[in-house]
């Protein structure tokens, strides 16, 4: 007994070499005062995601992947120099893994009895932002505008 035989091809739905990277969204929740107060988009979104990732410290919590995050902890007790230089390296590290930011630069440095302040720009897919970021002598990290 003999079966048919039949050609059968198998097309994909798309070409994968003709994939665009995709862009991650802006729209998301917004938090105010550690509750959900409706819906944000554009430039507030950028500012919260990146207040979000310069205050999570890096590499503690299994919910997030290696590059998210800003890892301060190991920079406690340290030398000013080596801090400054270690958080102006991590913090562009951070940024620029995010999609929507293109450039990290301007980088100032404040000096206190026990904290480093460090101020910067952002440059987003929806504008620019200025940032600071405070680092005091006990690990706490503070984040604004």
């Amino acid at each position: 007994m003999m079966l048919p035989r039949q050609d059968i091809s198998i097309t994909p739905d798309y070409d994968e070499t003709e994939r665009s990277p995709e862009i991650m969204t802006s729209r998301t929740y917004r938090v105010a005062n550690n509750r959900i107060a409706g819906f944000i988009d554009g430039l507030e979104a950028m500012e919260q995601a990146i207040h979000k990732r310069l205050v999570t410290e890096r590499y503690v919590y299994d919910i997030y992947d290696d590059t998210y995050g800003l890892q301060t902890v190991d920079l406690i007790g340290k030398e000013y120099g080596y801090v400054a230089s270690k958080l102006q390296r991590r913090i562009k590290e951070t940024l620029l893994n995010d999609d929507r930011i293109s450039e990290v630069y301007g980088f100032t440095f404040q000096r206190g009895k026990d904290y480093v302040e460090v101020g910067f720009h952002v440059t987003t897919i929806f504008g620019e932002l200025t940032s600071v970021l405070s680092l005091n002598s006990e690990g706490g990290v503070r984040y604004g505008r």
